[in-house]
């Protein structure tokens, strides 16, 4: 998709979505490479790296085939806070609408919110509801079917159900110092937290 966006546009995929979506819709922290644009102190860490890069991760995409992208790819490397995340999952729970003005059509955003034909948790752009009663859960079980987000290696968790008109948004670097601690992951963090706020809202 970002070839796609980069042949379309003329214009290379940090730089197209900085110019059409982050920048007209005021995210103030969106966007590839942070450390060439924000101070250190305010972006976590990601992992002390000694088996690829042989550094400390900070501000850099973690993902190893981004990070030979040049830390820009459609797969990997986007950086922002809470308070953007939640302004791009109204944009979709809106159906492309935000702030007064259109950036996407509808069918676009429908298109890319509903599940592949023969994939059990995956729609056309985004994670969704865990089908396949064989599999782990993905999300919190209160969740609408309709609901579409994202969860990241690194410990984000990003959705958006439609239903309720609810986002939910959790961050955290759970890959620092080492990826290879999966305490966050074995607790569940970011679905129990999910489920939490459901009650709280008192959905069911």
């Amino acid at each position: 998709m970002a070839r796609v966006v980069e042949r379309v546009s003329g214009y290379p995929l940090d730089a197209f979505v900085d110019r059409e979506f982050y920048r007209p819709m005021g995210l103030r922290t969106t966007g590839f490479n942070p450390w060439n644009r924000f101070d250190e102190s305010i972006i976590p860490p990601t992992e002390e790296d000694d088996y690829f890069r042989q550094q400390h991760i900070h501000g850099y995409v973690h993902d190893m085939g981004a990070a030979m992208l040049g830390g820009v790819s459609g797969h990997a490397g986007l950086f922002s806070n809470a308070e953007d995340l939640a302004a791009i999952m109204q944009l979709l729970l809106q159906k492309g609408f935000y702030g007064g003005r259109r950036y996407l059509k509808p069918e676009t955003v429908d298109l890319f919110i509903q599940r592949c034909g023969v994939c059990s948790r995956r729609g056309i752009g985004f994670d969704m509801m865990e089908a396949s009663p064989m599999l782990a859960v993905n999300i919190s079980p209160k969740s609408s079917p309709s609901t579409f987000g994202h969860l990241g290696f690194t410990g984000i968790g990003v959705w958006a159900d439609p239903e309720h008109q609810l986002i939910f948004i959790l961050l955290s670097n759970r890959t620092y110092p080492k990826m290879s601690n999966n305490k966050f992951s074995k607790m569940d963090v970011r679905r129990n937290v999910q489920t939490v706020v459901y009650d709280a809202l008192d959905f069911y």
